[in-house]
């Protein structure tokens, strides 16, 4: 497994739930569950005197548009913050011999430097070895 930061969530905020009240409603905002980002799933729970709904996958999509529209500026506030988080990618590595090499041959035919590896996620490191491939391919059968 590498992993190309230290920590590979960088600026998570503090998970924090805010209530506000929108037409006699006391409205709980907070941050939603992993796989689970949509604007409507940043409210918790909705009160209304004793009546408490606890908001979830399965009846998130009851709450009334205007009033997710009033909520709105809340959700926004919670959105922006998330956005904020940068994630490092994890990967999987079975031959590190493979991957070894494949640096190498980078730096030494295409002139990449020892710290562009650190910028570049796996996918891009795995696309421009493809690339690199398929051009030494195409030299080769031109030069047959």
């Amino acid at each position: 497994l590498i992993v190309y930061k230290k920590s590979f969530l960088t600026n998570l905020p503090e998970d924090k739930n805010e209530t506000i009240t929108i037409d006699g409603y006391d409205i709980t905002i907070g941050y939603p569950r992993v796989g689970e980002y949509s604007k409507e799933r940043f409210i918790k729970k909705i009160k209304k005197g004793n009546v408490v709904v606890k908001i979830n996958k399965n009846n998130y999509k009851d709450i009334p548009i205007n009033l997710y529209n009033k909520c709105r500026p809340t959700i926004e506030k919670f959105a922006k913050n998330l956005n904020k988080i940068f994630v490092y990618y994890m990967c999987y590595v079975y031959d590190v011999d493979s991957l070894l090499e494949q640096q190498l041959h980078l730096m030494m035919s295409c002139k990449f430097a020892y710290s562009d590896f650190d910028t570049i996620s796996y996918e891009q490191f795995n696309k421009y070895t493809e690339l690199y491939s398929k051009i030494l391919k195409r030299n080769e059968r031109a030069a047959k």
